[in-house]
């Protein structure tokens, strides 16, 4: 699953917006870079995002950069990284550097208190504070800082505001206008200062400071106590639920309630927060700590609140897994010598848990006996919880090593039933098993929380199904609306196949493979809360869309940022591709529906937790519709900022429909293909290259020779096409036409970069190529007694030409040096071959005669030799 979580440098938190950036108008550049350098940097610290500020405060600790001599000061404690030289400033401020990666680290970061900074004196680099952000995470101030450029002629601005602040232009980044800039001790100031000079001047169009979130004086991922203990949601244990950075996306919400029907709870355990809850043996406001002759049962229901809802870094005891979230405890006296009705009990703390909205039911209890009362309170819970979303039902599998399963879960099947499985992987033998059992989590010597204020460790399925329920309310904390039936569908789905047990298809599983000891696998916290996030529509910025109808779709995709393609929303049909910058994917995905029907495919960047909805996309650069006989409707968005290469091979399906491809900045190449009676409009491409209605355009020179003045053979000569634009690996002549007619009108406008047009089998009227200035290579082709003309008539080939004169009258003038060439070629009735293109012979002359004048070469179907 491509799930990538960012850190969260709570951009969420904007509290306040600036009036605007300074007036530049009737300013010099040094007068504005002037102002700046005296105006105080004093004052409460922020950052700008989106035009408003993020406040932060001060720690106590700074991020120091030291000389190597420095190092010698330090106690040895401190955890010390190596930087390379080439980011800090060398003298040149105005000087561009290169990374140079081999070259030995020469300085050195770290986190000490600000109170020793001046005891290494002259081998301070740099210093900054770690502030406390809104969120209540930590971040250090790296001596780097970005600043966007508003054109490239910029440049000389950002060398004046380097000069001047005495900071260093280290490299232009991998996005064009962005530069990286360093601060060192000799700066006017550290980087978040120096990035919000740079933002407020107004002569930048954006700057920002680069944060360091990753360094820390302690390894440990909690300060809990007990946390070594908790082999169940380490992230260093292979059998664990896969805890993973969860709680950096969500830790649970307080609008997600998790009721748990247990024996009793400590209300003021102080490692937990729990509401006054309720008792349901006496129908009593606030749960009770029942004392039973079997102290496991005392401790019971506080065992399974702490598994879900332990407080975390709190510096006591142990971690919970979802310890944001609201726990409603329900004490049930399961003693049967003091209460014997306990199904009195059990069916009043069902309907307070739906009455109080409960997302959650925890149940870690069974019967032997079944009860139809009890069965119309829990379905009642599943199909009309949480306002009809469902309650997410959630019960222990039993502990009597037996395969018999256990009531309720054994009569109602949309209930979740958890099995017991231990650090290496493997039910324990007293977890019931069977055809019921639905998923497995760790149960064995699971340390928990005990009355009293104390911990212990906890064995049986009963410790099991809390940590499901606590995963199934992470989820809801990050999209609360799931239903009931996709909760239970994302964890099976998300499941981990523990390797020593063997998964199998079984036709009531639907979910996947599954095995029947345990069940889907075992509880994956993470990739479940990752899709449950994904499983909401606001959760994407859709790039591509369109309809299909077949059964099988193909697509050729290369992607530079994590994407998703839904196939399916309403089946929740989703594929998901990872990838970044330095490491994109190109990749063919194929997708078998089984049967036609109709559809709407969504190609879409994946927005992260903490993330805002971007205005425009850089995940996607090729999209290449391989078959896509059964497409139509098809919508290419102008947020894909980087995409560079469309193809789209259609068919019977795409028929007289408007294909709209407009203000794609990036895009270089665009093949519209099989497209019978389609009305095509291109606009504001400035980058586009190649555009035709082949898969490829044939016969057009290699874009990197450069053409002699006198051609030679095999330069640019027909009988030696290239391909353009990611074409076949042998480049040759088609040896049939495409079977379909391609376009009933086409309007190509902004798209000043067109250097080779392909127009193959269209049955457009007329077309005008004046408003493309660098063509230099047109291929036509006839099909049914018609090509391309230059008025709203049609031209019949055998007996004419004086619409195609018309139409490469509009061609540019090309200069004396790089001639243009235009093909014409024809196509028999019956389109199964290319035939010669029969033009009359004053048509022909006028043609040559205005392509001598223009500097091109006219080649006559494919039998014609002639040299670019």
């Amino acid at each position: 699953m491509k799930s990538r979580i960012l850190n969260t440098l709570c951009l969420l938190f904007l509290t306040g917006c600036m009036a605007g950036p300074i007036d530049i108008h009737e300013k010099s550049v040094s007068e504005i870079l002037n102002t700046l350098h005296t105006k105080s940097t004093n004052g409460q610290s922020y950052y700008w995002y989106n035009d408003s500020k993020v406040y932060m405060t001060e720690t106590d600790d700074v991020f120091v950069i030291l000389k190597e001599e420095g190092l010698k000061y330090l106690d040895s404690n401190v955890q010390v990284f190596n930087i390379g030289k080439d980011e800090y400033s060398s003298g040149q401020t105005n000087i561009l550097v290169s990374d140079a990666e081999d070259e030995p680290p020469f300085y050195y970061g770290m986190r000490i208190n600000a109170s020793i900074v001046s005891d290494f004196g002259e081998n301070v680099i740099y210093s900054a504070p770690y502030y406390l952000l809104p969120t209540g995470k930590e971040v250090g101030l790296s001596e780097l800082f970005l600043v966007k450029l508003k054109a490239a002629a910029d440049y000389v601005i950002l060398e004046q505001f380097a000069n001047l602040h005495k900071v260093n232009i280290v490299k232009n980044m991998s996005r064009p206008l962005w530069y990286k800039l360093s601060c060192s001790i000799n700066s006017t100031d550290n980087a978040l200062r120096m990035a919000n000079l740079a933002h407020e001047s107004g002569l930048f169009a954006s700057a920002e400071a680069i944060f360091i979130n990753n360094i820390t004086l302690d390894t440990d991922l909690y300060n809990d106590p007990e946390y070594d203990y908790q082999w169940n949601i380490s992230p260093n244990e292979s059998y664990s639920i896969n805890l993973g950075n969860v709680h950096s996306i969500t830790s649970g919400e307080k609008d997600v309630m998790v009721a748990i029907i247990d024996t009793g709870f400590q209300l003021d355990h102080p490692d937990i927060s729990m509401t006054s809850g309720w008792d349901a043996t006496h129908r009593s406001t606030c749960a009770r700590l029942y004392e039973y002759d079997n102290p496991k049962y005392t401790f019971h229901g506080t065992g399974t609140a702490g598994i879900i809802g332990a407080k975390a870094n709190n510096n006591l005891g142990i971690v919970g897994i979802a310890p944001g979230v609201t726990m409603f405890p329900i004490s049930v006296h399961f003693d049967p010598s003091a209460y014997r009705n306990i199904t009195d009990a059990l069916v009043d703390a069902i309907d307070f848990s739906i009455a109080r909205g409960a997302d959650v039911i925890s149940n870690s209890w069974s019967s032997p006996v079944h009860s139809e009362y009890i069965t119309e309170a829990i379905q009642d819970a599943i199909d009309n919880g949480r306002n009809g979303k469902g309650s997410v039902v959630v019960f222990s599998s039993g502990n009597d090593s037996s395969i018999v399963s256990m009531y309720p879960h054994a009569d109602i099947p949309d209930i979740i039933s958890v099995g017991n499985t231990d650090d290496i992987g493997c039910r324990r033998a007293s977890s019931n098993y069977g055809p019921d059992l639905d998923i497995v989590a760790p149960g064995t010597t699971i340390r928990t929380l005990r009355p009293e204020s104390m911990y212990y460790n906890a064995t049986g399925t009963s410790f099991s199904c809390p940590h499901v329920s606590a995963v199934a309310a992470l989820m809801l904390s990050v999209n609360p609306g799931l239903s009931q039936s996709e909760v239970s569908d994302i964890l099976a789905i998300t499941a981990n196949k523990i390797d020593t047990y063997d998964f199998v298809s079984n036709t009531s599983k639907p979910n996947g493979l599954w095995n029947n000891e345990v069940g889907y696998g075992l509880l994956n916290c993470y990739d479940a809360v990752s899709l449950a996030y994904y499983y909401n529509e606001s959760n994407y910025l859709n790039l591509i869309e369109f309809d299909y109808s077949d059964s099988q779709v193909e697509i050729d995709l290369k992607v530079e940022d994590n994407i998703a393609i839904i196939w399916d929303w309403e089946a929740k049909d989703i594929s998901f591709i990872n990838a970044t910058a330095t490491e994109p994917k190109d990749t063919t995905i194929s997708h078998n529906y089984g049967a036609t029907g109709s559809r709407r495919i969504i190609i879409a960047e994946t927005v992260e937790p903490g993330e805002t909805v971007p205005t425009s996309s850089t995940a996607l650069t090729r999209f290449d519709l391989t078959t896509g006989s059964g497409a139509s409707n098809i919508e290419i968005l102008p947020v894909n900022s980087v995409l560079e290469y469309v193809r789209i091979i259609g068919g019977s399906s795409i028929v007289s429909q408007t294909i709209i491809i407009e203000d794609l900045p990036a895009l270089k190449d665009l093949y519209l293909v099989r497209m019978p009676g389609v009305h095509v409009v291109v606009g504001n491409c400035p980058s586009l290259q190649n555009f035709g209605s082949s898969k490829y355009i044939w016969g057009a020179p290699t874009p990197s020779v450069i053409v002699p003045l006198v051609p030679g053979p095999g330069i640019g000569d027909i009988l030696d096409p290239n391909v353009v634009g990611g074409g076949s690996t042998t480049p040759v002549w088609p040896d049939v036409p495409e079977p379909y007619l391609s376009f009933s009108a086409l309007r190509i406008t902004d798209c000043n970069a067109l250097k080779y047009v392909s127009l193959e089998n269209v049955d457009i009227k007329q077309f005008d190529f004046s408003d493309f200035p660098s063509l230099q290579y047109l291929y036509v082709s006839s099909h049914n007694d018609r090509i391309v003309g230059g008025t709203s008539s049609l031209l019949t080939i055998n007996s004419s030409g004086e619409f195609l004169v018309n139409t490469i009258a509009t061609l540019p003038a090309r200069g004396a040096l790089f001639k243009g060439k235009i093909l014409v070629r024809g196509v028999n009735l019956s389109n199964t071959e290319y035939v010669e293109a029969a033009v009359a012979a004053k048509y022909q002359n006028q043609i040559t005669t205005f392509a001598e004048e223009n500097n091109w070469n006219v080649v006559w179907d494919s039998g014609v030799t002639s040299t670019w």
